[in-house]
């Protein structure tokens, strides 16, 4: 969802929106795998990180703060942002290929995570590749 889009998205809004985009995570993480180490240096001073897949494509990825201000500017109540999974997929089927009974602690991990104060991850920080976010029509 562009900044231009979340306009015509709020006037036809009668409830509730459940809103996906992908997060820094994913940007970073396309960046380093394909070593452009100099890019992924400017992310933290980028008022939009676009990031190109290997078909050609680009995707606009945001962090916790960009996205909530995306929402908020169309004029939309923020109720939570939150990753939409904490484990990639990767990982997930890295682990129960050689552990085929994890799939109880995998879950256990994913509910989980985020949730430990001590952690020290604050609520501006978002981990896993996409984020969710469920927002309403401010009244």
């Amino acid at each position: 969802m562009a900044s231009r889009e979340a306009g015509p998205a709020h006037r036809h809004l009668r409830g509730e929106l459940l809103a996906c985009v992908d997060s820094l995570v994913l940007g970073m993480a396309l960046l380093a795998e394909r070593r452009q180490w100099a890019h992924l240096t400017d992310l933290p001073h980028a008022e939009v990180v676009l990031i190109p897949w290997p078909d050609g494509t680009i995707t606009r990825c945001f962090g916790v703060a960009q996205f909530y201000d995306l929402l908020t500017e169309a004029g939309l109540e923020v109720t939570s942002i939150r990753p939409r999974t904490v484990l990639s997929p990767s990982t997930v089927n890295h682990v129960l290929r050689k552990q085929p009974g994890a799939m109880a602690r995998l879950v256990r991990a994913e509910l989980q995570a985020g949730q430990d104060p001590a952690a020290g991850a604050g609520p501006d920080e978002a981990f896993g590749i996409s984020l969710v976010a469920t927002a309403r029509k401010r009244r």
